[in-house]
């Protein structure tokens, strides 16, 4: 049963290799990489990685879809219409998209051939991490996901260094800790445990 209740987690990556393969689809192929493994991107308070293996049990249970800059009315395919094939291998999480022949998607494959579209995006729960504080700063190994879906996007909201979709929570919880950094002088770990007990606790609320 899919934790509903888990925020929706998005992660870009800049792909130099996304490109519009011409097949039997009605306008081509998209293809590329949503995610790679192994790429440790820096959040600010902690950084992060996703492990080989995370997206596995999702992108043979769930049904992913395919969209354009992550809006549900301009779907490019979907998995359990075969238009989406996803594959983990061992750089990342693979993808071919057949593009459907509507404006949006023949504007599309014309602007990913001119190189004017380069940035994936992936939406996703997370289902089990890991957190390593050994470290100076914080480690998270995303072990598993539930995937809801992947996007091309055009100018993404956030870089691969970003948390994206922080509830109003998170946001305030940040801005109350930066505060208490400046005045009290709490050390930099110190901080960001604390941070990370107060998202905890309010996705838990």
């Amino acid at each position: 049963m899919p934790n509903t209740s888990a925020p929706v987690i998005r992660r870009q990556i800049n792909m130099d290799e996304i490109e519009v393969r011409a097949d039997d689809a009605a306008v081509g192929t998209l293809e590329g990489y949503a995610s790679l493994f192994g790429v440790r991107a820096d959040l600010g308070w902690f950084t992060e990685e996703i492990k080989p293996g995370a997206f596995a049990a999702s992108i043979t249970t769930d049904d992913q879809r395919a969209l354009f800059n992550h809006d549900t009315g301009l779907v490019l395919g979907r998995r359990s219409a075969g238009t989406l094939r996803l594959l983990e291998d061992s750089r990342g999480l693979q993808f071919e998209i057949d593009l459907p022949d509507t404006q949006v998607a023949r504007d599309l494959a014309v602007s990913v051939g001119r190189g004017d579209i380069r940035e994936m995006s992936f939406g996703f729960r997370v289902k089990v991490d890991r957190w390593d504080a050994s470290g100076d700063i914080e480690h998270r190994t995303i072990e598993e996901v539930e995937l809801l879906e992947i996007s091309p996007v055009t100018f993404p909201a956030y870089t691969e260094t970003s948390v994206g979709l922080r509830s109003a929570d998170q946001v305030e919880a940040e801005a109350s800790l930066v505060a208490f950094r400046d005045h009290l002088a709490i050390p930099a770990r110190q901080i960001r445990r604390s941070m990370k007990s107060r998202l905890i606790g309010s996705l838990g609320a």
